[in-house]
């Protein structure tokens, strides 16, 4: 650069001793300057019009954003309704299922004689000793006391 600068310098001096080349030398200044000006308001541009585009994306992102809110709220509302239908029919179901419970609860199940006793009264059993059940010999003591013969391999 500083080996260039004598140069310009003598370029300057038969310049201006040279109207014509004055002239060239102002106009070629002044295309650069007015090019440099236009470079420069395209760069502003350039970079307005990406702003612009991220400002239009960002509006219409927001917009996508607030409609598809509006329609959660909306499917929101939907669903506690239906929860709240649910939980009534819930409620009434078990309201009809508490009577049914107390039902269940003072069911009592058959004892195993009463279970036996049910199935000789349906196979018609009644007589002979030998189809006593062995349940039937804890609950009596001694078959003698009630009058029946003891079985052989009773003690």
């Amino acid at each position: 650069m500083e080996a260039a600068r004598p140069k310009v310098k003598e370029l300057l001096e038969q310049m201006q001793s040279d109207p014509e080349a004055r002239a060239l030398v102002e106009t070629f200044l002044l295309s650069q300057m007015v090019e440099e000006e236009s470079q420069r308001e395209e760069q502003e541009l350039a970079a307005l019009q990406r702003e612009r585009q991220k400002r239009e994306a960002l509006e219409e992102g927001l917009e996508q954003m607030v409609a598809a809110q509006q329609e959660l709220e909306s499917k929101n509302r939907r669903l506690r309704a239906q929860v709240g239908e649910s939980e009534l029919a819930h409620r009434q179901v078990r309201e009809q299922v508490k009577p049914a419970e107390a039902v269940v609860v003072t069911r009592r199940e058959p004892t195993h004689q009463e279970i036996y006793n049910k199935i000789r009264e349906v196979v018609g059993l009644g007589g002979p000793e030998e189809f006593y059940s062995d349940f039937e010999e804890e609950e009596t003591p001694s078959r003698e006391a009630e009058g029946r013969p003891a079985r052989e391999n009773e003690p």
